[in-house]
Parts: structure tokens; C-alpha cells; sequence
């Protein structure tokens, strides 16, 4: 286990080493931005469902004013399955993936 990242609810989010490979494999710019995951987890701007699969990821997004990349949206997939919450997968994103948004900082 990588680590356990807490989200937005307190709800404990686990990113195993296979998924921080999977991540830094795919995106290598992430790989010196471990901390922008466990910020967006704790506090993002949007959270919407993945249309891919609407019933167990859910796509957390947050901008950065001083992201040391690019792009400054980010990404995070958790999956929620059976009690359980992992990180899916993180990266850049240029614009929210379609999908119902089911919360937004502003709706707090």
C-alpha cells in the first residue's frame, strides 16, 4: 500500500502501489505530483459520475493556481466497491469528462 488519502466526507481513499505505477506509468508528469491526488481528494471543486461506470467511479476535479504542470485541472478516479474506496487513476485533464456532477464546492 502506497498510502490511505482521506476525501472530502473524511471516507478513507486507498492508492496501492499498483495504481500509483499504473499512474505515473501513464502520466509521468504525476510522478512529482503525489500531492496534488491527496488535495483534490480532500478538496475538490467538482465530483461528477463516470459514464463509463456512473454506479462506482466517481471523478474528482480540482484546479491549481501554481500547478508545476501544463495543465492545472487534475483528475482523480476513485472507485467505490463494497465498502471499499481506491484511487482508479489520476492525471492532467483539460475539461471535465461528461457525466452527471453530483457535488460542487459551492453546493457545500
Amino acid at each position: 500500500m502506497r498510502a490511505i488519502l482521506l476525501d472530502y466526507q473524511g471516507r478513507a481513499i486507498r492508492l496501492p502501489e499498483e495504481r500509483w505505477q499504473h499512474i505515473i506509468l501513464g502520466h509521468p508528469i504525476m510522478a512529482a505530483l503525489e500531492d496534488v491526488i491527496a488535495v483534490t481528494l480532500l478538496d475538490p471543486e467538482e465530483i461528477r459520475r463516470d459514464p463509463d461506470d456512473p454506479n462506482t467511479v466517481r471523478l474528482y476535479y480540482r484546479r491549481f493556481e501554481r500547478a508545476r504542470a501544463e495543465n492545472r485541472r487534475y483528475v482523480v478516479a476513485v472507485k467505490f466497491l463494497n465498502g471499499d474506496a481506491y484511487v482508479l487513476t489520476s492525471h492532467p485533464a483539460g475539461h471535465p469528462k461528461p457525466g452527471e456532477v453530483i457535488w460542487t464546492r459551492s453546493s457545500v
